[in-house]
């Protein structure tokens, strides 16, 4: 491939990437943004266990409880439901190439617990 060619493919590209960067920066949520990072590290949390071989099921029920306890109408809890899976498959390949230590297993699961017990008392 000559040297042109190279270059159109590069700016093709790049110019690609640089549309998919404003097309994500303006997609509307059916929630507010902090709602949907707090719904993201949620669903990590529950992925990080799912590759640990950690029962997460628990967990995932009491959150959407939880939510089911907030003003939301029904297509918004579908919506949380669904991104919440959407995200964790979203994370699974690059999560399953870390290696989790008995010490972050621990992590993990003192974390589920803790917002359960959060739940719990609200």
């Amino acid at each position: 491939m000559n040297k042109h060619k190279s270059s159109l493919i590069f700016f093709a590209l790049l110019s690609f990437l640089f549309c998919q960067s404003i097309i994500a920066k303006e997609t509307k949520y059916p929630i507010p943004k902090k709602d949907v990072e707090r719904i993201e590290k949620a669903a990590i949390l529950a992925e990080k266990a799912t590759i640990c071989r950690l029962d997460w099921k628990d967990y995932y029920l009491s959150f959407m409880q939880n939510e089911r306890t907030k003003n939301w109408t029904q297509k918004q809890i579908a919506f949380i439901g669904a991104y919440f899976g959407g995200i964790q498959g979203f994370y699974s390949k690059e999560l399953k190439s870390k290696k989790y230590s008995p010490s972050d297993i621990k992590i993990i699961l003192k974390e589920m617990k803790k917002y359960q017990k959060k739940i719990k008392k609200n």
